[in-house]
């Protein structure tokens, strides 16, 4: 399935103007990567940046990511944000935090949203795996799936002794998930290799190329 063994991946996250994909709109991205060394992986490259929706940030979405509309106005509009961010996704393992659920189809609907359907497929293709580390760390905890907070990046971080330095800021997020996915390779709770991990997750991304 994996036609050569990756040495690095990147982490995507994604921050909106709302919980729900159908109408949430970029308002920052980060793309940090991993790269594989003697000693375990290290963060090789680590990029972020704001992006002007198009439209008011609602307040209750600022509440979370503590991004108002006067931080975006210098920003790059949407349509040349994904462009960068899109190539910067290019043929790599992508890793993200329910990413599958939320940041794969925010991004998707962004690009349709912006006539870039075929640049969205051209990048689809061209990935060697897509890994969501959050079912994974699910399986780590009996707290009940209810529970308010059970299953958040912040609440698998801690328990996993990994530092997540300011939740809900796109960077700080893609780098505690990166270093939390390696936290379950080592502990057994996910495959030990980065290829076994793609190995692992094909079948839960492939439907993303039809």
């Amino acid at each position: 399935m994996v036609s050569c063994l990756p040495t690095t991946f990147a982490v995507l996250d994604l921050e909106t103007t709302s919980k729900y994909v159908s109408v949430a709109r970029i308002v920052e991205y980060a793309v940090v990567t991993f790269t594989s060394q003697t000693d375990g992986y290290s963060i090789s490259t680590r990029f972020s940046s704001r992006v002007d929706p198009g439209e008011s940030i609602p307040r209750e979405a600022s509440a979370i990511h503590g991004i108002y509309d006067h931080d975006v106005v210098s920003a790059p509009s949407t349509r040349q944000a994904l462009p960068t961010l899109l190539s910067s996704l290019h043929g790599q393992v992508v890793v993200g935090y329910n990413i599958l659920e939320y940041d794969i189809p925010c991004l998707a609907a962004e690009c349709r949203r912006h006539g870039l359907d075929a640049a969205w497929r051209d990048c689809i293709n061209s990935l060697l795996g897509v890994v969501d580390v959050m079912p994974w760390a699910a399986r780590t905890t009996q707290a009940p799936q209810y529970r308010r907070g059970a299953r958040t990046l912040s609440t698998m971080s801690r328990r996993h002794g990994v530092v997540l330095e300011s939740a809900h800021a796109a960077a700080d997020d893609a780098v505690a998930c990166g270093h939390l996915m390696l936290s379950l390779m080592s502990s057994g709770a996910m495959p030990v290799g980065l290829g076994d991990v793609v190995e692992a997750t094909w079948s839960t991304w492939q439907h993303l190329r039809q």
